[in-house]
């Protein structure tokens, strides 16, 4: 926990969606967990560029329907 990481998300298509920086706040690996929940980990963003900011607020404003 706690790396940084730069990311760039495209569609399939080629679209560009998303620009950033973060920083790993959490990861949960796929043994030992005694949680029942897939692997994976979270992402706390330090930057986001350019429109990125208006598509991340969409797509987190579709996913609390």
């Amino acid at each position: 926990m706690g790396a940084f990481l730069q990311m760039e998300i495209t569609l399939k298509n080629g679209d560009f969606i998303l620009k950033a920086e973060g920083q790993v706040a959490w990861a949960r690996r796929p043994e030992g967990s005694d949680q029942n929940l897939p692997p994976g980990m979270g992402v706390k963003f330090l930057e986001i560029q350019g429109e990125s900011q208006s598509v991340l607020d969409a797509i987190i404003a579709g996913s609390k329907k």
